[in-house]
């Protein structure tokens, strides 16, 4: 997917069963497009 699309890094999560959480990343759309949903700042934490 890494080579068809573009991600942006969104935050660090932890996981329940996973030794020090996982990283998340938000598909933005393919490479060489623009994005679908341009974001300029990180998503608020609930």
């Amino acid at each position: 997917l890494i080579d068809r699309y573009d991600f942006e890094y969104r935050d660090h999560i932890e996981v329940k069963g996973v030794d020090g959480g996982m990283d998340t990343y938000l598909l933005v759309g393919r490479k060489g497009e623009p994005p679908l949903f341009p974001l300029t700042e990180p998503a608020p934490h609930p």
